[in-house]
């Protein structure tokens, strides 16, 4: 009797030692890590200055001149929902220091990313896509495009959701 009662004791600290042990597990955090990325035809920076304006980790506007006609931003957030958002501020520069009869005009934005959970978001936009373009065009058109922005709300489970107003200049 007193071999059982032993026995059930031992059993009774072992179950209470692998509860103890379950609840002091720490929680994963869910992040997200999200990337922008920019294209721009040689056209575009032949014919303007660019910055790119986007929000960081912390949701903090930034700012970047754009020198390549590939421009990339990785950010990872914790906080939900998480932003990710740029504008452009396109500068034309004078008419008369363009060189070519013609210019192709394209831009290119992607924001995407992925979850720590495993769920991924994919969106797109052309942002100026003209072809062809006479030289005394180029600078109305480049200004009707400064400003243009783009932006999205990721929450938990991945949905991206597009910001209804984006203004980071």
């Amino acid at each position: 009797m007193k071999k059982n009662l032993l026995m059930m004791a031992a059993l009774f600290c072992c179950l209470f030692a692998v509860t103890a042990c379950g609840s002091d597990e720490p929680k994963a955090k869910t992040t997200v890590k999200g990337t922008y990325t920019l294209e721009f035809n040689q056209d575009v920076l032949d014919a303007a200055n660019v910055i790119i304006y986007y929000l960081d980790a912390n949701g903090a506007k930034r700012f970047e001149a754009v020198t390549t006609t590939n421009w990339t931003k990785t950010v990872t957030n914790e906080k939900f929902p998480a932003q990710y958002a740029f504008q452009i501020a396109i500068s034309p520069k004078d008419a008369a220091s363009l060189t070519k009869e013609t210019y192709d005009l394209q831009i290119n934005a992607v924001i995407s990313g992925e979850l720590s959970t495993g769920e991924k978001f994919y969106n797109s936009k052309t942002i100026l896509g003209v072809q062809n373009l006479a030289k005394d065009k180029v600078v109305s058109t480049l200004e009707k495009h400064d400003g243009d922005a783009m932006g999205y709300n990721i929450s938990k489970d991945g949905t991206a959701s597009a910001m209804s107003k984006v203004n980071l200049k």
